[in-house]
């Protein structure tokens, strides 16, 4: 192993790369795991001598697996890290971390969905793909490193093993500003058209190859026109146009860094379109070769080749960003013209998958995953939602059942959503009620396109990326449209056809502006971005309309209206019974709490009523979810004062349910986890969590005076208070007794449970006010219960009380503010922070006046 000390900076300079660790000892790194996994290191076999060990065991929880090494690094102008890796390991988050002097500022490289694999890889990130994380620096450039981490984060958690080896710095040239000098070589024949004329910037000008066979073969193999950029360049992509009506056949872009050595980046097959976007992400290399195979007895004219950068398609969102640019309005989500994209969950309460509906009309199928969204061809044209006046509603007014209305002259359509079935079996049903506003007949084709778009934006990333989506294949099946082999869109009435294609076979848009499916009736992409089209040939007398309905299963089953593959059980009243049913269950649950308001003030009882459904349909099982997408999880902070509210609306079963449910998941040493979700409990510290929990188990005691839950909690709270007492003791140590630490003493220990205090984890007077308000409900749970803890844990929660309020004071006098600040060592403020002192806390005439 190369001295990383005396002589790094030196080797740096001479532009060698460094061995950072090639693990022939491990004696350096340390295991850090959150609470609940497990992990150990040791050395096993590497590609070169040995390598590092990593075990881990999630046990069912969250949480992460951290290596962490410390080291004196300093950083290049440019670089990159590569090391090599294989496991035998689920798929999780692989996270690589570098950490500053300080220790708290963070820059990382976050891959969820890391595919390990049984053989070694090389996995390299420069330096544009380390990105600042946390800290209060905010941001800026890593210059230093003291600190280097592995962490493998739950993802689908489990247990597994994983080897790394090699871990190297290379210094790299300086990442100057992306310039284009090429050189355009034709290795072809051609006539009268120099190869820099796809080069040139103007799309009147091409380089042709000679017509193609038969009677004239080329003199040299392939039409070929190759791109030299001088050097090596990284790019993201290629914008290749071609003259109308001579496109080729096919054509291969292969890249080469030598001009020996040459890989096949992209191959285009047939298609209608005269421009080519080419998704080539992360590509580094000093040429680039286009091979075109004209058609017989035609030559193929390249108008203008555009050399994209890194940015265009550092995602999928990104390069949808650039298609949609160029595209007509309408022909992709509104999102996409980096326009807010307003929408509704649709589901049933309970069930563990959601759908979405915006206010185009486009449906989201579940999470993550696919689109419906329609079109219609009236009066010569294509009506796209950019074309339309658009107004959206619920049927009912505040029954979770949205309608999306589009308003053109001579048609109007309404979409209407909702979900009905069992839990784990519901289908997503979509109603298009066509209307022909005029006094003549009215001749129009409904297009449903399946598009691998989300409704969900791509500005939402929280725990699922919004925006694009997967459709690997598509194809039309017995009475039903098959996605990506385990998804499914039934059209409850006949189709007039359907048509499937490829992203680089042409837009589907355009496709149907002229009123036609594609011809194909199933496509593959390898890339994820096939899509298709079922279609309904209408005719409407004057003033009449008609309904066509779709089905989505958000499971594997299908509606129990179907025998087998038919869907001739579905036909007729069977989706209008579906309504009817579910406007039915709704009502009668929303109505539990009669609201009764002057008819001015009525709207606020419909909006408490519809936030009390979607309350409902976020929850998965019993877990109370703030959210179906970004917020799908269970925090116990929210979930505490949403149940508040759904035992003031009378929905105690609910709320009985997340107790049991959430209470499992607390940790051995009595810790109530921040949240829980899919993969377990998330081992993050929030002190604010073991507050929340108790007082929720109080809550639905004093609303319901349920004795038996209260009794069955009671081990649970015990536990929960000796942990508080754990932490709180934490701070009562002789060096929070006097000085700057003083303002500390007898707190919960600084945390990440307020976000403004991410970057840093604080002291903050939110959590306290939640402890206190836990230690209030520990002991009056302990007095309902007749248990002998009941003066203990008065005595705490008074004793608590005495040193919170003393920081507070003296907080206030440190930084010579008159507010009760968010943080005991910023004196901020925050109303956030303190505004829980009044509600739930009840402290109002404790807390320091006026």
């Amino acid at each position: 192993m190369i001295a990383l000390f005396p002589a790094l900076a030196a080797m740096i300079i001479g532009q060698a790369a460094i061995v950072v660790d090639d693990f022939e000892s491990v004696a350096a790194w340390k295991a850090v795991p959150s609470d609940g996994v497990s992990l150990t290191i040791s050395q096993g076999t590497g590609v070169h001598g040995k390598s590092m060990q990593l075990d881990f065991d999630f046990h069912g929880h969250g949480g992460y697996a951290v290596v962490h090494r410390d080291l004196k690094l300093p950083l290049p102008a440019n670089y990159e890290f590569s090391f090599q890796i294989k496991g035998p390991a689920p798929v999780n988050a692989l996270e690589f971390k570098l950490i500053d002097p300080t220790g708290d500022n963070v820059w990382w490289s976050n891959n969820p969905g890391f595919v390990f694999g049984p053989e070694w890889k090389t996995f390299t990130r420069k330096k544009r793909q380390i990105g600042f994380a946390w800290g209060p620096l905010g941001g800026g450039e890593m210059k230093q490193v003291a600190g280097i981490e592995f962490a493998i984060t739950a993802g689908t958690g489990g247990k597994g093993t994983v080897w790394i080896d090699d871990l190297e710095l290379s210094p790299l040239d300086p990442d100057i500003p992306y310039t284009l000098s090429p050189h355009l070589i034709s290795m072809s024949d051609v006539v009268d058209h120099p190869p820099h004329d796809a080069m040139d910037g103007k799309l009147s000008t091409s380089w042709r190859t000679l017509v193609a066979g038969p009677g004239n073969e080329m003199r040299s193999p392939g039409r070929i026109l190759m791109i030299d950029f001088l050097k090596r360049r990284e790019f993201g992509g290629l914008v290749v146009n071609w003259e109308r009506d001579h496109r080729p056949a096919s054509y291969v872009v292969q890249l080469s860094k030598d001009r020996l050595s040459w890989t096949t980046a992209y191959i285009v097959e047939r298609s209608s379109s005269t421009r080519d976007y080419l998704y080539l992400p992360e590509s580094d290399a000093r040429y680039v070769m286009i091979t075109a195979n004209p058609e017989t007895g035609r030559y193929a004219g390249l108008s203008e080749i555009t050399v994209e950068p890194l940015k265009w398609s550092a995602t999928m969102n990104d390069f949808y960003l650039a298609v949609a640019k160029d595209a007509n309005p309408g022909d992709y989500p509104r999102y996409y013209s980096r326009k807010q994209n307003y929408w509704a969950v649709i589901g049933i309460s309970g069930d563990t998958r959601e759908g979405l509906i915006d206010e185009q009309g486009a449906i989201e199928s579940g999470k993550g995953q696919f689109s419906i969204e329609p079109f219609l061809f009236a009066n010569n044209k294509l009506i796209t939602w950019n074309d339309t006046k658009r107004s959206t509603g619920d049927v009912g007014v505040d029954l979770p059942i949205p309608t999306v209305t589009w308003r053109s002259p001579g048609i109007n359509m309404t979409v209407t959503s909702f979900a009905a079935g069992p839990v784990d079996s519901s289908i997503l049903y979509a109603r298009y009620r066509i209307q022909n506003t005029t006094s003549s007949p009215l001749h129009s084709t409904l297009y449903v396109a399946v598009r691998p778009f989300q409704v969900n934006p791509p500005w939402q990333f929280l725990n699922t990326q919004g925006g694009s989506a997967k459709i690997d294949s598509i194809y039309y099946e017995g009475n039903r449209v098959r996605i990506s082999g385990n998804r499914s869109v039934l059209p409850l009435t006949a189709p007039s056809g359907f048509g499937a294609t490829t992203f680089d076979a042409g837009n589907i848009v355009d496709m149907l502006r002229t009123n036609a499916l594609p011809t194909a009736r199933a496509a593959t992409d390898k890339l994820g971005r096939a899509t298709g089209a079922l279609a309904w040939k209408i005719d409407l007398g004057a003033g009449r309309d008609t309904t066509i309905d779709v089905a989505i299963p958000l499971h594997d089953a299908g509606p129990t209206c179907m025998h087998g593959l038919s869907l001739e059980g579905c036909r007729g009243s069977w989706t209008s019974d579906q309504l009817t049913s579910t406007k039915k269950w709704w009502t009668e649950k929303l109505g539990k709490l009669d609201i009764q308001l002057p008819r001015s003030a009525s709207r606020f009882a419909e909006s408490i009523r519809a936030n009390l459904a979607y309350i409902l349909i976020n929850r998965d099982g019993a877990g109370i979810q703030p959210g179906s997408r970004s917020y799908e999880r269970s925090w116990i902070r929210d979930g505490s004062l949403t149940s508040t509210a759904l035992l003031r609306l009378g929905h105690f079963d609910e709320v009985r349910d997340y107790i049991n449910w959430y209470s499992k998941f607390q940790f051995d040493n009595g810790k109530i986890p921040c949240c829980v979700d899919s993969r377990g409990a998330d081992p993050v510290p929030e002190n604010d969590s073991q507050g929340e929990f108790i007082y929720l188990v109080a809550e639905y005691y004093r609303t319901t005076r349920d004795k038996d839950l209260l009794e069955k909690m009671w081990p649970h709270v015990q536990r929960t208070v000796a942990f508080m007492d754990s932490l709180r003791h934490s701070r009562m140590t002789d060096e929070y007794k006097t000085g700057d630490k003083r303002v500390f003493y007898g707190l919960m220990p600084q945390s990440i449970s307020h976000e403004g205090y991410s970057a840093k984890p604080m002291h903050s007077y939110w959590d306290d006010f939640f402890a206190l308000r836990g230690y209030k409900d520990a002991a009056e749970i302990a007095v309902v219960l007749n248990k002998p803890e009941a003066k203990q844990y008065a005595a705490a929660r008074d004793e608590f009380r005495k040193d919170f309020y003393a920081s507070i004071q003296l907080s206030m006098k440190q930084h010579n503010i008159d507010y009760i600040p968010g943080a005991a060592e910023l004196g901020d403020f925050d109303a956030t922070s303190t505004t829980i002192a009044i509600n739930p806390g009840e402290e109002l005439a404790h807390i320091p006046q006026p």
